[in-house]
């Protein structure tokens, strides 16, 4: 049962590296505005070809597989709110890596989604101990 806790915490690592470089593979358009949808179109085509967001998508799709197999074991009701640790994780990327502000808001709501997940997370069964199983009862012939 722990390789699917450990698979949930690869998709959420798998899912932080593939957001920070779609973002990272994003910021060249920043200042592009979309003044039409051919313009949209002209953007993503440029944006799909890029390394950073080849690579990216690339995460989210390995990511995605490792989400699968999690959901093969666990139920969806723990792994699903276990996800939401990738928005505390992506504050302080963005943070730390990309330049993006962090504030008593993002603070106080990454705590919140903390206690979401610690509160949500003591709905896990606890793993059945295994039972010793009794030899059979030795019957005499006579019996």
């Amino acid at each position: 049962m722990r390789i699917y806790y450990l698979l949930l915490g690869l998709s959420v690592a798998i899912g932080l590296a593939g957001q920070s470089l779609l973002k990272i593979g994003m910021r060249r358009f920043s200042g592009t505005e979309l003044s039409s949808a051919e313009a949209g179109l002209s953007i993503l085509f440029k944006a799909i070809f890029s390394l950073p967001i080849l690579v990216g998508g690339t995460l989210y799709v390995i990511g995605f597989g490792a989400w699968l197999l999690v959901l093969t074991r666990l139920e969806v009701s723990v792994a699903y709110p276990m996800l939401s640790i990738n928005y505390i994780l992506i504050t302080i990327v963005a943070w730390l890596f990309l330049g993006e502000p962090l504030n008593g808001y993002k603070l106080a709501g990454c705590l919140l989604i903390m206690a979401g997940v610690i509160v949500l997370s003591r709905g896990i069964p606890a793993a059945p101990k295994p039972q010793a199983v009794a030899p059979p009862a030795m019957t005499s012939p006579s019996e």
